[in-house]
């Protein structure tokens, strides 16, 4: 008997030593984003002007870079600030995939700085020592040409932030194009799904905030004031759903902490969608003073009954109804509520409400990711009579000295502009076409 109490004691230990291991390996999601709606403050930055800079792809593919035949490029991706400075482990993970050619045509890392000042050129840059160019097969193959990446991260600063370069050399020492360079052939890359874990707690956290939901509704608590049987619960793909089971429901999805102070103006979206009828709906709270207990604390409505009576039904994404909110939000602690509620013969017939890419981030009423003209580039910059300009045609082109005076305004006409007119000096060149807009910086020679 005192052996098999003994074996008994020793496995009760090994287990708890396995799940203090398991503990100890857990992680958070902190961040991430797949540049559904923009580039979700990250920074764009070409160092050539004449390349194809990063653009986002929509909601499935991430961002793009890449080069043009035999134009050389330098293209950076440079992302929000992140704070490592509390001692835990933290790791990124994104995925990545190439086409065209089956040889890197060009080359892709993932480095990062702590002395961000507004420009890849004045920050001090640090390798990750990850190799995300070689070993993956042409093309996006409907995702499964995508690889995973995941790497640990050695900072602790407070004022990190990650980088992708993407670079090709086209041209040979003197400038001229060189057909013997591998880069010679066109050569696109994607980047999609990046996130941080972190395994240490998350007390508040700081915007852009998306809810990741990648396994489970990890820190978002779930309250059920009626039948727990029924209740918010994980679906894959990142979706939070609810079903009433034909029974009249209370329930609550509440968000983590999160720091909405810095600026005034606040966005909160998401995704929401029911599957076959609306004998439901949800609405969105938030709260200054959630210390646990839903019942206590106070909820203010933002939006009460927010998906329209008159919006389709079913989940594919092109029928889930797209949710936004500006409000004044300057709180350095806000928690969101998602209330369930059936209304009418909420008896009859069982339905189900479905959410998913909850967001929240500081809104700018003139949004870059928006309204930038996608690729547009100048060059030659410096230029001495015509400045060529990219993606735009039958445009308006106003420039500017640097005072901010307007000295010249013309229609773009096969993508040139005659600048042979203007002074030697700097100036600052707005190119609006339709609703999109571009405004870069150029010299004249």
């Amino acid at each position: 008997m005192k052996t098999i109490t003994k074996i008994k004691q020793l496995a009760l230990t090994a287990i708890t030593l396995l799940c203090v291991s398991f503990m100890a390996k857990a992680q958070t999601t902190m961040y991430s984003t797949n540049w559904n709606d923009g580039f979700d403050n990250w920074t764009v930055e070409s160092v050539h002007q004449n390349t194809i800079a990063w653009d986002h792809r929509g909601s499935s593919d991430g961002i793009q870079a890449g080069n043009s035949l035999d134009m050389q490029s330098e293209e950076w991706i440079v992302s929000p600030e992140f704070d490592f400075s509390d001692g835990s482990t933290f790791t990124i993970i994104f995925d990545r995939a190439q086409s065209d050619n089956a040889s890197p045509a060009g080359k892709l890392d993932i480095i990062y700085t702590t002395n961000w000042s507004g420009s890849v050129a004045s920050a001090a840059w640090q390798t990750l020592d990850l190799d995300i160019t070689n070993g993956l097969t042409v093309g996006w193959n409907g995702g499964d040409g995508y690889v995973t990446y995941t790497k640990a991260i050695a900072s602790t600063s407070a004022t990190t932030r990650f980088a992708f370069k993407y670079t090709s050399d086209g041209y040979d020492d003197n400038g001229t194009p060189d057909n013997t360079e591998d880069d010679i052939n066109r050569n696109r890359v994607r980047v999609k799904d990046f996130s941080i874990t972190t395994s240490g707690s998350v007390s508040a956290w700081p915007l852009p905030y998306t809810a990741a939901w990648t396994d489970d509704l990890e820190d978002w608590t779930v309250v059920s004031h009626k039948h727990a049987s029924k209740e918010w619960t994980y679906k894959s793909g990142g979706t939070a759903f609810m079903t009433d089971g034909k029974q009249d429901q209370d329930d609550w999805l509440i968000s983590p902490t999160i720091v909405c102070s810095g600026s005034l103006q606040k966005e909160i979206s998401f995704k929401a969608g029911w599957k076959s009828f609306q004998s439901s709906n949800i609405s969105l709270y938030y709260s200054l003073d959630y210390a646990g207990v839903q019942e206590d604390a106070t909820w203010i409505p933002i939006t009460e009954e927010l998906i329209p009576t008159t919006h389709g039904f079913g989940f594919a994404t092109d029928l889930l109804y797209n949710y936004s909110h500006v409000m004044d939000l300057d709180q350095a602690a806000v928690t969101f509520g998602i209330h369930y509620a059936p209304f009418g013969a909420y008896g009859d017939s069982q339905n189900e409400t479905r959410i998913k890419n909850f967001k929240v981030k500081e809104y700018v009423a003139t949004s870059l990711d928006d309204q930038t003209i996608t690729g547009f580039k100048v060059f030659p910059n410096p230029a001495t009579d015509i400045l060529n300009v990219t993606n735009v045609d039958n445009a308006t082109a106003e420039i500017y000295n640097l005072a901010g005076q307007l000295l010249k305004k013309v229609v773009v006409s096969n993508q040139q502009i005659n600048v042979a007119n203007l002074p030697v000096g700097q100036y600052i060149i707005m190119v609006q076409q339709d609703d999109k807009v571009a405004v870069t910086k150029f010299v004249k020679k």
